[in-house]
């Protein structure tokens, strides 16, 4: 919902309840105030009927006594009036089904003479008459709630477009800086928290502008600048994925140069989708080998077990799209995969920018994990992960994976011997998980036609 919409409906339900809570006590008030004033007429009524009849009551003028009740009872508020003697029997009435008993509407006076009772008049008054006061109240009332409504509405609207306006404003100054006019968007920020977020914004896009400038020109970005946006040299810990085409040259061999370009793009787009479920990066491709890295600044202490998680969904995606192509009599790629920690060392890696986009901002990665992940490549088998012993201890060991297949591999120069473990697609206590994630990367469909 939009921002202009929300501050109306805010507005309009706040407006509206304070009214109605409002009506409601005058309401109140109005009809407690009509209620007793009712009462008192009809008392004061009925007392001076009672005055003017009773010498027709004590003199058994029935003719006068319905007169007189007649004239009373064509008065607008009159229900109907009723004398009777002391026994209880009516001697005149406006009303032949009128009841004597007292009760709502209904008020009584004695006719006296000398403090001695002649007789009883009861006076009904009509309340749905004397209430109709009320009803022109409630039009007006309803008739203000709606006129103020709509203008509560329109104010709001009014309001969230002031506010609104500045914010886009700087959207624009972000996104097409050489489009907008500086001038008018300082004549255009109405209020000081605006005024202060452009300053800010316009100052934080300037040095952007400068450090890029900078880049393009001397292709080396300042040190300085590199600290600010946290991309500096440094050393981490990490785990290194190497993802290498088994069957590369066999591929070369057989297949057309554009199916095989297909093949590598694929492979290439679902490392990438598993690289980003675990906080991989991508930091080398190369021909028919991958490197991802994972270290403690994107995955903390986690980096091994996200590595492995990796490769183990890249294996089990390589694997469901194998099937596809099988299942159209078309060739596909094999796999090796090799997993490796250590203490590596990371350096910002600065392209040279392109006209219209921003400047690509990577990182490189050496040292010791990556020579021996392309050492240990020699010793992977196909479909399975290779992963160091230090790595696995860094994922959980037996403790996630169970016991698992180990040799020791030879390497490099040095004769330097690693202990190793292999993997497959399914070791593991989150094989669930992995499935899941497979199969809403790479849905099942149908077969298509070669």
């Amino acid at each position: 919902m939009a921002i202009k919409h929300k501050l109306a409906l805010g507005f309009g339900l706040l407006f509206t309840l304070m009214l109605a809570l409002l009506w409601l006590t005058l309401k109140l008030q109005l009809e407690q105030t009509l209620s007793q004033q009712t009462r008192t007429l009809g008392q004061i009524v009925a007392k001076q009927t009672a005055d003017s009849v009773t010498e027709l009551v004590l003199a058994s003028d029935l003719l006068g006594l319905n007169v007189v009740l007649g004239q009373l009872a064509r008065e607008p508020g009159v229900h109907s009036v009723t004398v009777t003697n002391v026994d209880g029997q009516v001697l005149a009435s406006t009303s032949p089904a009128a009841s004597t008993a007292a009760g709502v509407g209904s008020y009584q006076a004695p006719i006296t003479l000398d403090d001695s009772v002649a007789g009883l008049v009861t006076l009904v008054l009509d309340e749905e008459l004397l209430s109709n006061p009320l009803a022109r109240p409630h039009t007006i009332f309803y008739v203000c709630i709606l006129l103020a409504l709509l203008l509560v509405v329109v104010l709001a609207w009014v309001l969230a477009a002031q506010i609104m306006r500045p914010i886009r404003n700087l959207l624009d100054l972000v996104d097409h800086p050489e489009t907008v006019d500086e001038e008018l968007l300082v004549n255009t920020l109405p209020d000081e928290e605006f005024d202060l977020l452009q300053d800010r914004m316009l100052g934080l896009l300037q040095r952007v502008d400068a450090l890029e400038n900078q880049i393009e020109t001397t292709g080396l970005p300042d040190p300085d600048e590199l600290d600010k946006l946290n991309l500096r040299a440094e050393r981490r810990m990490a785990s290194v994925l190497l993802v290498e085409v088994a069957n590369i040259h066999t591929a070369i061999e057989l297949l057309h140069p554009a199916t095989l370009s297909t093949l590598l793009q694929e492979y290439q787009f679902y490392l990438r989708q598993a690289a980003r479920l675990y906080r991989g990066v991508i930091t080398r491709i190369d021909g028919n080998k991958a490197l991802v890295t994972f270290d403690t600044r994107h995955c903390q202490d986690d980096h091994a077990f996200n590595a492995v998680c990796c490769g183990q969904l890249f294996l089990r995606l390589m694997q469901k799209t194998a099937q596809a192509h099988k299942a159209n009599n078309a060739q596909s790629l094999e796999f090796n995969l090799v997993l490796h920690s250590g203490d590596a060392y990371f350096s910002p890696a600065w392209k040279k920018k392109k006209t219209g986009n921003e400047t690509a901002r990577e990182e490189t990665v050496i040292g010791k994990p990556v020579e021996l992940a392309y050492e240990l490549m020699r010793a992977a088998e196909g479909s399975h992960l290779l992963v160091s012993e230090l790595c696995m201890e860094l994922a959980g060991g037996q403790k996630r994976f169970g016991q698992l297949e180990n040799r020791e591999v030879n390497t490099g120069p040095d004769n330097l011997t690693l202990m190793t473990y292999i993997l497959s697609a399914e070791n593991g206590s989150h094989a669930e998980l992995l499935e899941r994630q497979c199969n809403h990367l790479l849905p099942d469909t149908k077969p298509a036609d070669q």
